[in-house]
């Protein structure tokens, strides 16, 4: 967009007196929005706090579409090399120099100027000649789009036709969500206001559409049906809207869990189609939170648990509905086990996420919530319905907002300051996390087991500062139970490596390394079991070096070092050992780079590097890796890796032989 809406407690008093702008007759309303539409048509719009735009006709030959020179203060800054305007002297008042009030918009909103926003329809206007600067009057099928930015008012997008015989514009159609009673905040599944429009290019059949970006971070779609004479929204593409922190795939790979620093954790899975397309979609939001959200972990295929800003963990239950949503897009098995909450919503008065059982209608027809009535009331637009979940595609942005949510099972409580890291055993039975710290006091790491959610014994201690990785070590061949291996990384520099011999047994520190990097150490992460009493981890730090550690015993011993352009943010080995004995190791950069590296540990340590293109790669430091398990179904097609980046993106890449 070149024209930028000018907020409304911002005023023209720095332009000069012939870039100035009278307003209209009294109400005196301040200036939103000054610009110049770019297309063949002598029109400018002048919206006002009042919630109208006027439509002003102005000569071409009055019209000047540099920057306004040499302008001071505020308005220099704003408008210079931005907003472009005209030099005609305006009057609102004058019928000749009026073209048409559009009125309507609750509250402040963007009116998009470009010439992308406009509709002549499909045939445009007969008789006419389309090269030709068209009176706005005469064309009766031109339309309009309007935003509103202001997250208190209805998050709607009107659509203006002119009406062929009197010229009044008029409002035909308003696209969104008018359902607001849960507020105006996105915590509480409200859209929170649109940001941008345009019209979609035609389609081969000659059929427009409407996208919007929200604020939610999701691109929403419509098209017009023809046959029903109405706007039905579409699939569109969603993401988060700040960078992404954290990285989960379910226990099988069935799906990939994301969290970050918009405070929402989301579940991304496989729609796969009968004719062999394949396509990532969001699927649920389990989580919208109050604070920032800084990592997570998935508890086998029904649970995760996540860290944020706060000094607890939320542990939560997915519900029936997504179970049967991925079994029918993402071709997973459906739950064996029952218990399974049918979905979960956030109460009016409340914080956490709390389970609620499906609707199911009455004897007149209307539908009502099975169970007994709460004292602490629901609120009715986040009611889940039997019919919001079986769509012929991935739920919209409208139910990923408000009838996705996992309902919270459990809270973890202990550490002293907001959560830092977080790490789940293979068997799914104990989790590892830490907080930040800056004293031994907090620089613990607390064990709890997940069937009872109580924490294990006493804290594990070896680091002085902030644990910034965890990562427990995948079973190694001939080994049964629970994964009996520890690693954690921390700023002070320094590794820990912690040990259970046996299950019911306590967990001792074993061995542990000073300054095993120059810097601050972000990330680690174990390599595939390689026998009985040989185990292989990495560490990533500021000194921009990756380490690899051959463990033997209770003895850590550096065989590789890698030295890389820039800081190594995050590392992953893949879980499967190639021919030779070979490991893949993914290295996440601090400029985005990505790196593949092939480590052969036997004899002399020595690896190669493959370099994935930049154009796949993020454009921001990459926060989080994490190979998709390995799954029968998806053998001989790769393996997949998920990216996390603070560029807001998730991405998976499929990485072949």
């Amino acid at each position: 967009m070149a024209d930028l809406p000018v907020p409304p407690s911002q005023s023209t008093s720095g332009l000069p007196a012939s870039h100035q702008l009278q307003p209209p007759a009294p109400p005196a309303s301040a200036l939103n929005c000054l610009a110049q539409i770019s297309t063949s048509l002598p029109l400018h719009f002048y919206t006002s706090s009042s919630c109208q735009a006027l439509l002003l006709r102005s000569d071409d030959d009055l019209v000047q579409t540099q920057p306004f020179p040499d302008l001071p203060g505020p308005a220099q800054h704003l408008l210079s090399g931005i907003l472009r305007a005209s030099r005609a002297a305006y009057s609102p008042t004058d019928p000749a120099g009026l073209a048409g009030i559009l009125a309507g918009n609750s509250g402040f909103g963007f009116w998009a100027c470009d010439s992308g926003t406009w509709s002549r329809g499909a045939g445009g206007v007969a008789g006419e000649d389309n090269n030709q600067p068209l009176d706005l009057l005469r064309l009766p099928r031109l339309r309009r789009i309007t935003l509103p930015l202001d997250p208190r008012q209805l998050p709607l997008i009107p659509l203006w036709t002119a009406d062929p015989t009197t010229g009044v514009w008029l409002c035909t159609t308003r696209l969104g969500d008018i359902a607001t009673q849960k507020g105006s905040t996105t915590a509480t599944g409200s859209t929170g206001g649109f940001w941008t429009g345009l019209w979609q290019p035609p389609d081969e059949r000659g059929r427009r559409g409407v996208v919007s970006l929200g604020r939610t971070g999701s691109w929403r779609k419509w098209n017009f049906d023809d046959v029903k004479g109405m706007w039905e929204q579409k699939v569109g593409i969603g993401g988060h809207t700040r960078e992404v922190r954290g990285l989960a795939w379910a226990g099988e790979g069935e799906y990939l869990l994301s969290t970050g620093a918009d405070q929402t954790t989301r579940l991304f899975g496989e729609w796969k189609r009968e004719e062999g397309v394949r396509s990532w979609h969001e699927f649920a939001r389990p989580q919208i939170h109050g604070y920032d959200l800084n990592c997570v972990a998935a508890v086998g295929g029904n649970q995760f648990v996540s860290g944020a800003d706060e000094k607890l963990l939320r542990v939560f239950d997915k519900p029936k509905a997504l179970d049967v949503l991925l079994s029918r897009f993402s071709g997973t098995r459906l739950t064996v086990a029952g218990g399974l909450a049918e979905a979960a919503e956030i109460p009016v008065l409340g914080l956490s996420n709390k389970a609620i059982p499906a609707a199911t209608p009455n004897d007149d027809g209307n539908e009502q919530i099975n169970g007994a009535l709460d004292d602490n009331p629901t609120d009715p637009s986040s009611t889940t319905h039997a019919s919001t979940f079986g769509p012929t595609h991935p739920p919209l942005e409208d139910h990923l907002s408000r009838h996705t949510l996992w309902p919270e099972h459990e809270k973890l409580y202990g550490h002293g300051h907001e959560i830092s890291a977080l790490a789940c055993n293979p068997s799914g039975s104990l989790i590892a996390t830490a907080c930040k710290a800056s004293s031994l006091e907090h620089a613990v790491i607390r064990l709890y087991e997940t069937k009872e959610w109580r924490e294990v014994r006493l804290p594990l201690e070896g680091h002085s500062l902030t644990v910034t990785g965890l990562a427990f070590a995948p079973l190694s061949a001939g080994e049964e139970g629970e994964g009996e291996w520890l690693v954690s990384v921390g700023r002070d520099r320094r590794w820990c490596v912690f040990c259970r011999r046996r299950e019911g047994e306590e967990w001792g520190l074993v061995c542990w390394r000073e300054k095993a990097h120059a810097r601050m150490i972000l990330d680690c992460c174990w390599g595939p079991a390689r026998g009985v009493g040989e185990r292989v981890f990495a560490t990533a730090g500021r000194d921009r070096c990756v380490k690899v550690w051959r463990l033997e015993g209770e003895k850590g011993e550096c065989m590789l070092t890698v030295s890389l352009a820039a800081t190594g943010t995050a590392v992953a080995f893949s879980s499967v050992v190639r021919g030779g004995g070979l490991l893949r190791l993914a290295v996440g950069m601090e400029d985005g780079g990505i790196q593949l590296l092939a480590v052969d540990l036997d004899g002399e340590a020595s690896y190669r590097c493959l370099e994935v293109p930049r154009a796949w790669c993020p454009s921001g430091a990459v926060t989080c890796l994490r190979w998709r398990p390995s799954n029968g179904e998806r053998k001989g097609e790769g393996e997949e890796l998920a990216v996390a980046s603070e560029d807001h993106s998730v991405r998976i890449l499929e990485i072949k032989e």
